[in-house]
């Protein structure tokens, strides 16, 4: 006889994943972290506002977008995303954009080409 609000497994399962997600994220270095952030600055990644670019948050979700119950484990994933848009900065690979009430970010020249022959770990590498 099932529950009678349904199976809890999945969503258990997938509350894990997402758990385990961000604490591999969580535990690399900023400049491994960047690596594997640049990728939300790509042609999968995020919507991004034409003008600004995007932000922090949408960033944390491109890193998570493989686990749907991930968004609860964001907040400790914020500080780390924020370093590792750093080192991307520093790298040149990204620009920063501040407004008002929001930091924006977008890829440079470079980081498309870097994106686009994969080559972000040397640019990272080369910054560190």
């Amino acid at each position: 006889m099932s529950p009678l609000f349904g199976n809890r497994e999945p969503r258990e399962a997938e509350l894990a994943a997402a758990k385990s997600e961000a604490d591999r994220l969580a535990a690399l270095t900023p400049a491994q972290l960047a690596v594997e952030v640049m990728p939300a600055f790509g042609p999968d990644g995020p919507k991004a506002s034409q003008r600004y670019g995007i932000n922090v948050f949408q960033v944390g979700m491109a890193l998570m977008k493989n686990t749907p119950r991930g968004n609860s484990e964001m907040r400790e994933l914020l500080q780390p995303i924020r370093e590792a848009l750093q080192v991307l900065e520093h790298a040149e690979l990204i620009t920063r954009n501040s407004g008002e009430d929001a930091t924006w970010y977008k890829a440079t020249r470079l980081g498309e080409t870097a994106l686009a022959e994969r080559s972000v770990q040397t640019y990272v590498d080369q910054r560190a």
